[in-house]
């Protein structure tokens, strides 16, 4: 993908060696120089993708240390604070949907505020737990693909 999109770029800058009027040994040395950078500046954006995915993997396992730490703690509250509050929260919604929580105080723009956290804290416990599971195969692949193209 990295190198078809290097590709484009550098098409135009190659066709444009073709046409110069220069002999057969020149066009050759320009099409090599400009192999030897599309294929170093490929390796750069390679690089900086696979550095980029480490990091973000060295982020999702400090997180994943910090909940197994809470969940692995003695006390109670320190391992069950995360289910009780989302648990909360969604007990506060379904009984503003059921009309048994007297919530006419609460403005349109809290009971949005408080969907938003909901929405954030499932989807971020999905997402977080995704990218646990597929992440280190997606730094794989990109070693692999590296190590295979040679750069």
């Amino acid at each position: 993908m990295i190198l078809n999109w290097v590709k484009e770029l550098i098409t135009p800058v190659s066709d444009l060696i073709d046409d110069l009027h220069t002999s057969a040994e020149e066009r050759l040395e320009l099409r090599n120089k400009l192999i030897e950078l599309e294929y170093g500046f490929a390796s750069s954006v390679l690089e900086f993708e696979t550095k980029k995915l480490e990091s973000e993997a060295e982020v999702l396992q400090a997180r994943a240390e910090v909940i197994k730490a809470e969940t692995t703690s003695d006390s109670w509250l320190t391992r069950s604070w995360r289910p009780i509050v989302i648990l909360s929260f969604a007990a506060l919604v379904i009984l503003r949907w059921l009309g048994l929580a007297d919530v006419e105080s609460l403005s349109d723009e809290l009971e949005l505020k408080l969907m938003s956290i909901i929405q954030i804290a499932i989807g971020g416990y999905i997402l977080g737990r995704s990218g646990e599971k597929i992440l280190p195969s997606v730094l794989d692949s990109i070693r692999d693909s590296k190590t295979m193209s040679g750069v």
